[in-house]
């Protein structure tokens, strides 16, 4: 259903050279893909801080990337480790997440738009909740156990129906989540700037938004693993190409589509 003309896979591999050289680049704003495994070297302190950042941070926060940052490169830990939640009552646990990502934390920042207000904190569906209820199946689980088990499945795309058992857990947000820990990269987290390139450059007739319905969603990443296939990358190196090329503004390459 979707294939890609050979003008746009020219383009495609040039995005991708961009990226690569970019990677090089002191000045750069661009960031690697994850190290594939590194999800294996880490504490279970660590896997939950990725969880809360996957379930609860969307829209690309530069707070949440700056918070991160440090944590990514070993200079401090996670602030909200899993024992000072353990021990607290459901509604408890759910303030103390939301209070974390509402701004009460040492960079004094909300890490996301998506947290409820006041007067909705709590309701259905709501970030603060999700991410509650999901550290509640991961403490009674085992937070360590619970992605070994993924990690079982010799199939991205079983490993992505795996995560999405958990709340708050969709189909962009399991890629997008399986991806950064370094456990698939045959997957595609169809964000806005994604799907965005897909439609002006690619000229795939892909929605403005990320489709809630799967076959949808498999279709339009089928299409990128043919591509991928067909230039002998991987999935997840076209979907950082495509996002940094769309965030950092470092992109110059003549359009001519």
């Amino acid at each position: 259903m979707y294939k890609l003309a050979i003008d746009k896979l020219t383009f495609v591999n040039n995005l991708l050279e961009w990226y690569n050289k970019s990677l090089s680049n002191p000045n750069s704003k661009v960031l690697p893909h994850p190290e594939y495994g590194r999800w294996k070297k880490w504490s279970d302190d660590r896997i939950w801080c990725s969880v809360f950042f996957s379930i609860g941070v969307k829209g690309g926060s530069r707070a949440a990337r700056d918070y991160l940052e440090s944590i990514e490169k070993g200079l401090e830990e996670f602030e909200l480790p899993i024992a000072s939640l353990t021990p607290l009552e459901f509604g408890d646990r759910m303030r103390k997440i939301w209070r974390f990502g509402r701004g009460y934390n040492r960079s004094g920042k909300a890490l996301g738009r998506f947290f409820s207000k006041d007067e909705n904190f709590g309701r259905k569906n709501s970030f603060e909740k999700s991410i509650a209820e999901s550290f509640g199946v991961l403490e009674k689980h085992g937070f360590a156990k619970w992605f070994r088990e993924i990690s079982e499945y010799n199939d991205d795309r079983k490993k992505a129906h795996f995560m999405e058992e958990l709340p708050g857990v969709g189909l962009k947000v399991s890629r997008d989540f399986l991806n950064d820990i370094g456990m698939t990269n045959s997957l595609i987290a169809l964000d806005i700037h994604v799907l965005a390139e897909m439609r002006d450059t690619w000229k795939w007739a892909v929605p403005p938004t990320t489709p809630n319905d799967r076959t949808i969603y498999e279709a339009i990443e089928d299409g990128v693993r043919a591509v991928a296939e067909s230039i002998g990358v991987t999935v997840l190196e076209i979907d950082k190409a495509i996002y940094f090329s769309r965030m950092t503004a470092e992109f110059r390459l003549n359009r001519n589509d």
